[in-house]
C-alpha cells in the first residue's frame, strides 16, 4: 500500500518560498506519517529537501501538471492516479487560481489555502504562521529549522578551497535594480572590513551577471542554493539587499545586515535574532506620509529615485561592528 501524501503547493519566487518554511514545518508536524511533497519549482524544492521539509519535488511548471491550471474542471485519469494518495494539502495561491477547486474535489482529509501575500502590513513570515497558532517567528526559526549537507555540497567543497569561517559574505544584487545598494558602496564597505581582518566573499547569481566588479574581488558565481546556504551559515557575517538570498541567509544563525529601499521592511524583512535591517531614510518619511499600504505602493512604484542610495557606508559598517560585537 502506497504511503499517504501531504502536499504543499507554492510557485512563487525564492524569497516568497523561504518565508513559508516555518509554516511548512508546522504543517509537517501535524502530518507526521505522510510522505512530504512539494508541488513547485525544482530549483527551490531541492533546498526544501535539504531543510528536511520535503521528501520529493514535483515540477509544477511541467506539462504533466498543466491540467491543474486549466478551466476544465475534470482532471485526466493519469493525474487522478498521481494525486490519489494525496490526503493533506496546503496551497499558497491567488484566490482565482483554478488549482484550488481541482484539489477541493479530491478525497482530502485536510485542506488549507492561503493567499501568497497579506492584505495588511504584517511581516510575511508571521502572516504564513498565522495559519496556525500565534508563534514568534524569530525564535521559531532559530530553534526548529534544520539543514543537512548533501553529496552535491560535499563535492563542491572539494572543488573550492576556501575557509568560509574567516569571510563576510556579500550579495550585492536582488530581483530589482531599485532595491540594490550601489556596488561601489559594497566594495568600499569590504575595504573597511578588510582593515579589521575580515575578507569578503561575493556571491553572484543570474541577476548579477551584468555587474562589473573589480578584479581583486573574490567571487562565487551561480552556485546551488543549498551550497550557498552552507557557505553563508559557515561564514561570520552576511550583507545584502532585500532579496531571496537575504531571506536564505536569515535562516542561518550568523549575523545578517539587510538593506531596504524602496520595499517595505515591515512586511518583507527577514526574521532572525541576528538580522539587522537598515531602512532607507526616504522610506521612513513615506511611511509617515502614507499610512495605507496602497498609497505607499503607488508612491514607491512611481518614484524614479533610488531610495537605497540614502543608506551610508558608515551606517552599514557600524551595523556590522555591532553584530560582530567589535568596539
Amino acid at each position: 500500500m502506497k504511503k499517504e501524501i501531504s502536499l504543499v503547493y507554492h510557485c512563487g519566487g525564492l524569497g516568497d518560498f523561504l518565508t513559508t518554511f516555518p509554516a511548512v514545518y508546522l504543517w509537517n508536524k501535524q502530518n507526521p506519517e505522510t510522505r512530504k511533497i512539494l508541488l513547485g519549482k525544482p530549483l527551490y524544492g531541492q533546498l526544501g529537501i535539504d531543510f528536511c521539509l520535503f521528501d520529493e519535488v514535483w515540477d509544477a511548471e511541467s506539462v504533466y501538471f498543466m491540467p491543474l491550471y486549466s478551466e476544465n474542471n475534470e482532471l485526466p485519469e493519469y493525474l487522478k492516479q498521481k494525486l490519489s494518495n494525496v490526503k493533506d494539502v496546503m496551497l499558497f495561491a491567488k484566490e482565482d487560481s483554478n488549482i484550488i477547486e481541482k484539489f477541493k474535489k479530491l478525497n482530502l482529509r485536510r485542506f488549507i489555502f492561503q493567499k501568497p501575500f497579506p492584505d495588511k502590513r504584517i511581516n510575511i513570515t508571521d502572516y504564513h504562521l498565522s495559519i496556525f497558532d500565534n508563534i514568534n517567528a524569530t525564535k521559531f526559526i532559530k530553534n526548529k529549522l534544520c539543514f543537512k549537507t548533501n553529496i552535491s555540497i560535499k563535492n563542491s567543497l572539494e572543488e573550492i578551497n576556501i575557509n568560509f569561517k574567516k569571510y563576510a559574505v556579500i550579495h550585492p544584487g536582488s530581483g530589482s535594480k531599485k532595491k540594490n545598494w550601489p556596488v561601489k558602496n559594497f566594495f568600499d564597505l569590504s575595504l573597511l572590513l578588510k582593515e579589521i581582518k575580515i575578507p569578503s566573499l561575493w556571491i553572484l547569481g543570474p541577476a548579477e551577471e551584468e555587474m562589473k566588479l573589480p578584479s581583486e574581488i573574490k567571487t562565487l558565481k551561480n552556485i546551488s542554493l543549498s551550497f550557498l546556504y552552507y557557505i553563508i551559515s559557515n561564514s561570520i557575517l552576511y550583507i545584502g539587499n532585500d532579496s531571496g538570498i537575504s531571506h536564505l541567509a536569515s535562516l542561518s544563525k550568523i549575523p545578517c545586515v539587510v538593506l531596504f529601499g524602496p520595499s517595505d521592511p515591515l512586511i518583507w524583512a527577514p526574521k532572525g535574532e541576528n538580522v539587522f535591517v537598515i531602512n532607507a531614510k526616504c522610506i521612513k518619511n513615506i511611511f509617515e506620509q502614507a499610512r495605507q499600504e496602497k498609497i505607499l505602493n503607488e508612491i514607491c512604484n512611481k518614484c524614479e529615485k533610488s531610495c537605497i542610495e540614502n543608506i551610508t557606508i558608515n551606517e552599514v559598517y557600524k551595523a556590522c561592528l555591532e553584530l560582530l560585537k567589535i568596539n
